[in-house]
């Protein structure tokens, strides 16, 4: 586990792909496997070549988090909290695949549905809500599900209420 999370510093995407499919595998159902994963500090990796990398790569590390986040110590976590912006950003990509928007936003609920998880957020109501109004008119339900219930937990907090683009 840690030599796999170790590989994901590289620039190689062919390899970070396989890297991170392997991980997405191996984090699948195994719970312990995931807090190894975070304790190896694989959210940190990925992060660090989030904003870099194609939009297949982009959309298998959005899975990865997504598995990751469906542990809801790891979704509690600070390391969890540090994904949020860089997941919405990655939201923006226009060529992003739908199955790479619902494992974002599938993670993104995970984390939000935490009350503690908005305290640090850098990103202004508006650069988080308008790329998920898009959302809501998307050709698979599950995304749009997906979207109307981060819209739904945002809306839910003062700090996203007083903001003139949700009002």
């Amino acid at each position: 586990m840690v030599l796999l999370v170790g590989l994901v510093g590289g620039t190689n995407d062919q390899l970070l792909e396989a890297v991170v499919s392997a991980l997405v595998k191996l984090g699948k159902d195994r719970p312990l496997c995931k807090l190894d994963m975070v304790k190896a500090g694989v959210i940190d990796s990925v992060l660090k070549i989030l904003h870099v990398a194609p939009d297949s790569l982009c959309a298998l590390i959005a899975e990865l988090l997504r598995i990751l986040t469906n542990n809801s110590s790891i979704a509690k976590s600070a390391s969890a909290a540090a994904v949020v912006e860089p997941l919405f950003l990655c939201l923006t990509r226009p060529e992003l695949s739908t199955w790479g928007q619902h494992s974002a936003l599938q993670a993104l609920v995970n984390i939000l549905e935490k009350p503690q998880a908005l305290d640090n957020l850098q990103l202004t109501p508006s650069q988080a809500i308008e790329p998920l109004i898009v959302f809501l008119e998307s050709p698979s339900h599950s995304v749009q599900h997906l979207g109307a219930e981060l819209l739904s937990h945002l809306l839910s907090h003062e700090y996203f209420q007083r903001d003139i683009t949700t009002q």
